[in-house]
């Protein structure tokens, strides 16, 4: 049961991945190539506590403006 779960778990991830981000940038996530700068660009993957349910409280517009603003700050320090 837990091979199926985890080929389950790929699964999710390929296609999350596959929405998201270009081939080759998933082929370099998948052989665990660091530091993905590429001529896409620099891939940031961040993990915001208790997003969704904050997500939830706040309107569509509140959210793009703080995540812009959260992203603009990273943009300032890279």
């Amino acid at each position: 049961m837990q091979h199926t779960d985890t080929v389950r778990e790929s699964e999710v991830t390929d296609n999350l991945l596959g929405n998201t981000l270009p081939a080759p940038i998933i082929a370099q996530l998948k052989n665990n190539q660091p530091g993905l700068i590429t001529a896409y660009g620099t891939v940031l993957f961040a993990d915001v506590v208790s997003f969704t349910v904050f997500s939830g409280t706040v309107s569509a517009l509140e959210l793009v403006e703080l995540l812009n603003h959260m992203f603009t700050l990273f943009d300032s320090l890279a």
